[in-house]
């Protein structure tokens, strides 16, 4: 008998902790779901050697290398309130911060860029999307280092780990910030893959 007051107790206990930590994840996120939801200008194959050049002739075409860096032409955000029967208020608008950007090789290479973290201005409000132009992705000092610095020509324009003319590398974008009522938040993990080239 007592070995089932005890067990039914630690029941009652366990379903109060899982409410809590229920609570406490919903709390965390400030009520929003953040979404990368659209964008547009994202070159799917960079020449290593011609951005290079462009930037040092200070030549960059906007459309596809934005100014001195690698950019995305345009990014929306979108600020979902995550239980859209219970309304929303100006307390669940999102101050973006800053970004993030890791990286991946999805081809046999291992060498990578390393993680990069970036501040941005934008505010998004419950229930409503912002955009940013010409996002940042990688500066030219980028093109400069390991892994991409293997594709100039100078250095040959083979990856001198596989052997080949080619590097796939995914890119994970984060944007992070905080509601007006101060919970941080950051947002679905987007991903897509350039390939590069000498």
């Amino acid at each position: 008998m007592r070995n089932k007051l005890v067990l039914a107790l630690l029941a009652i206990a366990l379903v109060g902790v899982a409410a809590c930590k229920t609570r406490t994840d919903r709390t965390d996120t400030g009520g929003v779901i953040l979404a990368v939801t659209d964008f547009d200008g994202l070159p799917s194959v960079v020449s290593v050697n011609c951005f290079l050049a462009e930037v040092a002739l200070g030549l960059c075409d906007a459309e596809t290398y934005g100014t001195a860096h690698l950019s995305i032409g345009e990014i929306t955000v979108e600020n979902i309130v995550a239980d859209p029967t219970g309304g929303s208020s100006r307390l669940m608008d999102v101050q973006l911060t800053r970004y993030q950007i890791g990286f991946r090789r999805i081809d046999p290479g291992s060498r990578l860029p390393p993680t990069q973290f970036r501040n941005v201005g934008l505010f998004v409000p419950s229930n409503g999307t912002a955009s940013v132009t010409n996002l940042p992705l990688l500066s030219a000092e980028a093109f400069t280092n390991q892994p991409l610095t293997d594709l100039r020509l100078r250095n040959g324009g083979v990856d001198s780990e596989t052997g080949s003319e080619t590097q796939l590398i995914e890119f994970e974008l984060i944007f992070h910030g905080r509601t007006l009522s101060g919970d941080e938040v950051q947002s679905n993990a987007f991903t897509f893959t350039i390939e590069f080239r000498a």
